[in-house]
């Protein structure tokens, strides 16, 4: 069975999506409340630590490498991600930010084909958007 609650994480990437495509920044205002949300779901269902942790870990490794490269990688993908990360169950965070990161890598490669350069930047959170969506649906169909 489905959680409903993984509903909030991809509706939030969607509308996050949206924003990041429209401007190329993510709104805080509502990061700071679906954290909230995420926040007091995990203060309700008190999940063991170490499933926090993997919850979390990959928006922390993304907002870590966005504060180390100055700038190369968004800021704002990391609290999306890390927000996100709240809601979703481990497995799908990761796999998410893994399978968002090769699709954003191919989409570099292709905009390199056509002659685009290198500094060219896009928004990743759509990436985020469809990584999530097809691990959740991968777990939801795997039973």
């Amino acid at each position: 069975m489905t959680d409903p609650l993984w509903l909030l994480p991809i509706l939030f990437l969607l509308i996050q999506s949206l924003h990041d495509c429209r401007s190329r920044t993510i709104s805080l205002r509502l990061t700071a409340v679906v954290a909230a949300a995420g926040l007091f779901f995990l203060i309700i269902r008190r999940p063991v630590a170490s499933e926090v942790l993997l919850r979390l870990l990959p928006g922390l490794v993304l907002l870590s490498a966005g504060l180390l490269s100055r700038g190369g990688i968004g800021t704002g993908d990391g609290l999306v991600l890390l927000t996100a990360g709240l809601c979703l169950p481990s497995d799908a965070a990761i796999a998410g930010t893994g399978l968002a990161l090769f699709l954003s890598a191919l989409f570099g490669a292709v905009l390199l084909i056509r002659r685009r350069s290198r500094n060219t930047a896009f928004p990743f959170v759509p990436f985020l958007l469809v990584g999530c969506l097809i691990s959740l649906l991968f777990r939801v169909l795997s039973g």
